[in-house]
């Protein structure tokens, strides 16, 4: 069985950048590589260390990434560092992901820890360096990926979802210009609030300021160990309406109205209005079909509603 201290996993189409040098290293979080090869004979452990961004450098880094290419190299049941033909029979074996683009066999391999992760571009010929190994801090290398996956669905800017809940609606959205690089915002919309945002203001526009001021809000920032999952939930997840307009006003006061008031139409044509369990008023005369329209009338102008703005 495999040392469980460091995993050797295989790499995916989406990490092949991270395998080679690129304007980008401080964005990327990638604090330098080490190539090497292993010599004429196979067995001989040649490298180069070579610095990106001396500043993400922790002091106990040098140690931790030696402690990284001597488990490869010494204790690891894939000894994947050890020497030309332990490489080209742990590559064999395991299958990992294979770059397409190289004129000899190359492979990637990825070892994930706590705060860093190596990226490792293998290739056992001879006469080739057989090893690439680039080191990157695990928040910034995150919080590059965060951002590149929400250019990857910039559809999703400006566009706003609102899920049921158990307390009345979560409208998500996100905001790609927040300090933190982008972030996904989450107000949670009370049935209370939406009669509250009614009361202050029956149009859309102030009825929609009024909920983003006075609401309970979550934000999920780029970076964030949960933000790819819930960056994607945002965006595959159907919601129950989109867009801040009068029709989606509408709909929120629908189920708002819903949740907390009924009504009914006796035969007499007496309607009772209920809130919860308990009756509201009642009211003579009303035919089933103007019972609706009455209905949300009396339920806006008993609390002190004005439908006419």
């Amino acid at each position: 069985m495999e040392n469980k201290k460091y995993m050797l996993e295989s790499a995916n189409k989406d990490d092949i950048e991270f395998v080679y040098n690129s304007g980008k290293d401080v964005q990327r979080g990638c604090l330098g590589r080490l190539r090497g090869d292993f010599g004429g004979g196979g067995n001989e452990f040649w490298c180069t260390w070579e610095d990106e961004t001396k500043e993400l450098k922790a002091d106990d880094f040098r140690d931790i990434f030696n402690d990284v290419i001597n488990h490869f190299r010494f204790k690891s049941d894939t000894p994947l560092l050890k020497s030309r033909s332990d490489m080209r029979k742990i590559c064999g074996s395991l299958n990992p992901f294979k770059l397409s683009n190289t004129f000899t066999d190359t492979y990637v391999f990825k070892v994930v820890t706590d705060d860093y992760t190596y990226f490792l571009r293998c290739c056992s010929e001879v006469g080739d360096y057989n090893f690439y190994i680039f080191a990157y801090n695990n928040e910034k290398l995150r919080k590059y990926k965060d951002i590149q996956l929400a250019e990857k669905h910039s559809d999703m800017r400006g566009k706003d979802k609102f899920f049921r809940n158990d307390s009345g609606f979560m409208h998500a959205y996100y905001n790609p210009d927040a300090d933190a690089g982008g972030q996904l915002v989450y107000n949670e919309i009370t049935h209370e609030l939406i009669w509250d945002a009614l009361a202050d203001d029956i149009s859309s526009d102030g009825f929609f300021e009024y909920i983003q001021s006075h609401c309970k809000q979550y934000l999920v920032d780029v970076g964030d160990l949960d933000f790819h999952d819930s960056f994607m939930s945002f965006v595959d997840d159907i919601a129950e309406f989109e867009g801040c307009t009068e029709d989606t006003m509408r709909l929120l006061q629908d189920a708002a109205q819903k949740d907390l008031y009924s009504y009914s139409v006796d035969d007499n044509d007496v309607m009772t209005v209920w809130e919860g369990s308990s009756i509201l008023c009642t009211i003579q005369n009303v035919s089933k079909e103007k019972a609706e329209d009455l209905f949300c009338e009396t339920v806006f102008e008993m609390r002190g509603i004005s439908l006419d703005g």
